[in-house]
């Protein structure tokens, strides 16, 4: 449910849409695991 418990900047067609792309790319990460995110020189 969008906005059930806190306000959702995405509708839910846009939401949807994320996690099929979440899936094409294969990411699986949530928010927190950013914090472990880092830069590397190429």
């Amino acid at each position: 449910m969008v906005g059930k418990w806190v306000a959702s900047p995405h509708t839910a067609r846009k939401l949807r849409y994320i996690e099929q792309l979440k899936s094409k790319h294969g990411i699986n990460y949530e928010t927190h695991d950013a914090y472990r995110f880092s830069e590397t020189r190429a």
